[in-house]
This record gives structure tokens, C-alpha cells and sequence, in this order.
């Protein structure tokens, strides 16, 4: 199959691009940039098509004699909330270039974020509660690509926090600076983290393409509690965490304090609601998620990535 890649010049883009190439398929990928650095970690079978993905003359020319399509690109970060509007415009723009084309099957990377931090279990029908632009934008272009989706030619994937590089990292150094402090962190029993690894976002990106049964919507995540990952920390570490575990709405205040570590750390990896990535499996067996366990990703990267950072910035 051919496969055309939107983002995969990014983090999770590339690895999908490496995950389909190894799979056997041809990649196109689609790049704002002619000369991307990143091309050198790429197969060299992959063909690279330069254009924006907000154009519908790219798209259709992106999409001519591809059979799938992984819409992996968008806008993580920045400054300005109402730039994440490109995130909407691009998932219109995609799902009139789909529905126009001979493509087979698209795969749609959404995020877990649509959720929210509502407190809650959610599962692939649960609505979306989103908290902030990024979130919003995700959102809303779910809402454009769904009826791709109904009509049978493309799935929907929501992973959680992705890990398993440097950079994904750093965030949780914060944390372990404050556990070396000795200070006490208060702590939510209804704290939740919401990770899970790039490479199975990757895997579960090509299966979603290529399985005849497979779910129109998937949750990819596993869910550790806060107090885990705590622990988990000071162990790698070699120290001893003060954790004191307090009602929901005294970590919430804690938050807004800059002095305690909640303040240090990612929304995201305190969200208190958990993304149910295992009810999937009573419709469809054998998509159970089974990849890295999150305990795993954090041990094995942050073992090697804190004796590199201790170093510099944690003692």
C-alpha cells in the first residue's frame, strides 16, 4: 500500500513513517519544509512532497495514488491560542481532500486531551470536555473529520501524554528536583497520569490502517496513579518521596501555589481523569492495549536521562 503521512517530520509523524516503511509500505510524506534535517533519520524509500496541509490543491495532489493516509500533523504549542485554529482548518481541508480522492482508509491522530481534566473514567464515547486552545482545537477537528469516519473510509485514535524521547522527559525532571528538595508534595488520591508509549501510538497507527476489524475509535493509553509515579521517581532517583495524600480540592489549590511541586509539573500529567484504553477490547479482541507499560517507559528513559541531568541542573 501507499501510504501519504501529513506531520511526519514531527516526533509521533516520524515514527509512524519508520513503522509503515518496516511494514512494507511506500510513505509519502508531506513537509512545509524543503530541506528538513530530520529526513536523515528516514528510510530512504520515503518520497517527500513539500507543501501545506491547510491547501486542498496539496492535499489532492498528496493523496494521488495513495491507498491510506495518516493525518498525523498539527500545531502542539504556541504562544498564541488562536493559532490552533490551523488545527481545525487543516482536519477540514483533509477530510474534503479524503472524501474527493481514491484513498481507501485514513488514520486520524487526535488526542486524549478532548477529554479534559473532568475527574472521571472516560472510554471512546465519552463527550469531550476540553480545557484549553490545544484541546479545543483537537475538538473540533474531530467534528470535521467524524463523518470520514461514519462513512467507513478512515479510523479515529486518541493517545494519551507521549513518551519515550528526551525531550517528552524534562517535564518530569521538575518533579525529581522537587522530590531531592525533601519537601512535601501534596498529593490527590484521585490523581492520575495519562501516558503511553510513541512507538505503540505508532504500531497502533499502521494496524488501524491495514486491519479489516478494527475500531472506527481507539483510546491508546496507560494509566498510572500519581502516587505511582511519585515513587516510581524517587526510586530512579535513590531518595525517599514525602507525599502526603489530600481531597482533590487541596491539591487544586495547592496548584495555583508557585512554592509546591504541582506547580512545576505539566497539566497534563496531573489530569485527575483516567483514559480507558481497555473497554474496547469487549468489541474488539485483541486490541486490548499491550504495549510498554508506563512504569517500564519511565524507568528504562529516566535512569539514564537523570544521571545525564543530575549533573547540570538537579543538585
Amino acid at each position: 500500500m501507499k501510504v501519504a503521512v501529513t506531520g511526519g517530520s514531527g516526533y509521533l509523524g516520524g515514527r509512524i513513517v519508520r513503522a509503515l516503511a518496516a511494514d512494507g509500505h511506500a510513505v509519502r510524506v508531506l513537509t512545509r519544509s524543503s530541506t528538513d534535517a530530520r529526513r536523515r533519520d528516514q528510510p530512504l524509500s520515503v518520497e517527500w512532497f513539500h507543501g501545506d496541509m491547510r491547501s486542498s490543491r496539496t492535499l489532492a495532489e498528496l493523496l494521488q495514488g495513495c491507498q491510506g493516509l495518516v493525518h498525523a500533523g498539527g500545531l502542539v504549542r504556541s504562544p498564541n491560542p488562536e493559532e490552533f485554529q490551523a488545527n481545525v482548518v487543516a482536519a477540514q481541508r483533509i477530510a474534503s481532500a479524503v472524501e474527493g480522492s481514491e484513498t481507501s482508509m485514513a488514520v486520524f491522530v487526535s488526542s486524549a486531551g478532548v477529554f479534559g481534566n473532568c475527574g472521571v473514567t472516560v472510554d471512546e464515547t465519552s463527550p469531550h470536555r476540553p480545557d484549553d486552545a490545544y484541546e479545543r482545537s483537537k475538538s473540533r477537528a474531530e467534528l470535521a473529520l467524524m463523518p470520514v469516519v461514519a462513512d467507513g473510509r478512515a479510523r479515529m485514535m486518541r493517545p494519551a501524554v507521549i513518551m519515550g524521547g528526551y525531550n517528552s522527559l524534562r517535564p518530569l525532571l521538575r518533579l525529581s528536583r522537587r522530590i531531592r528538595s525533601g519537601g512535601v508534595l501534596p498529593v490527590s488520591r484521585r490523581a492520575w497520569t495519562n501516558y503511553v508509549h510513541v512507538d505503540d501510538v505508532a504500531t497502533t497507527a499502521v494496524r488501524l490502517l491495514t486491519e479489516t476489524d478494527a475500531p472506527d475509535v481507539i483510546n491508546v493509553n496507560c494509566p498510572l496513579q500519581l502516587v505511582a509515579l511519585i515513587d516510581l521517581l524517587a526510586d530512579v532517583l535513590g531518595d525517599s518521596a514525602r507525599t502526603v495524600l489530600v481531597p482533590s480540592v487541596v491539591a487544586e489549590v495547592a496548584a495555583r501555589i508557585p512554592a509546591t511541586f504541582v506547580a512545576q509539573l505539566p497539566r497534563a500529567s496531573l489530569a485527575r481523569s483516567i483514559v480507558d484504553a481497555t473497554r474496547i477490547e469487549t468489541r474488539y479482541p485483541g486490541w486490548l492495549y499491550q504495549g510498554v507499560p508506563v512504569e517500564t517507559i519511565l524507568r528504562r528513559r529516566l535512569t539514564c536521562v537523570i544521571d545525564d541531568y543530575t549533573r547540570q541542573e538537579l543538585l
